[in-house]
């Protein structure tokens, strides 16, 4: 079993190395041409605050895009080991008689809770070090905010937490509250809590 175990977090490793490498080498490509466009212009007709917010833009699209992926596969997972659980809890209900069976079950399913709490664990990390999932993580703290104090307890400027809003809305994570001037913002649920 534990031999299992270690080939299963070799291919989720190399799984993950796949879907980085391929996001990668799309934003590459992306980057690469938005560099030629600027440097095909003359020094004078660019603005370094107009080329520094094309880059920061470019890397946080790629890491929103790396971000998106990674989530989407450790979500897999968790409902995968989920389903097992569910089918192991099942035949550990099932079987009176098999005393060694049910230990061995029961050992099972505790292994695989914690699978699902690292899992979880690892998903929040990841998703923390970008601003959109960071502000769940205040959301979750505060229960509910404006949209400006949003922006002052992340240190990011309004616009791109409302860019940041409408795709954790749409992903039905929270919901803005437009009844109320200024909007509030209340928490729905977050990846990592599923």
């Amino acid at each position: 079993m534990e031999e299992d175990l270690g080939k299963r977090s070799r291919r989720v490793v190399l799984k993950l190395l796949g879907i980085m490498y391929d996001i990668r080498s799309r934003w590459e490509k992306k980057l690469g041409s938005a560099i030629d466009r600027y440097a095909s212009r003359s020094i004078e007709e660019i603005t370094f605050s107009e080329f520094k917010d094309v880059i920061l833009g470019y890397f946080a699209d790629f890491h929103s895009d790396l971000s998106r992926s990674v989530v989407k596969y450790v979500q897999t997972l968790v409902e995968k080991y989920t389903s097992t659980i569910e089918s192991l809890e099942k035949r550990v209900a099932a079987s009176d008689t098999y005393n060694d069976v049910i230990v061995n079950l029961r050992n099972e399913v505790k292994a695989l809770h914690g699978k699902i709490a690292r899992l979880q664990e690892f998903l929040k990390k990841e998703l923390l070090r970008t601003v959109k999932y960071k502000i769940l993580a205040v959301l979750e703290e505060a229960g509910k905010l404006s949209v400006k104090e949003l922006a002052a307890k992340l240190n990011v400027s309004e616009r791109q937490i409302r860019k940041y809003l409408k795709e954790l809305e749409k992903q039905e994570f929270i919901e803005i509250k437009r009844d109320i001037r200024p909007y509030v913002v209340v928490l729905l649920k977050t990846p990592w809590n599923i």
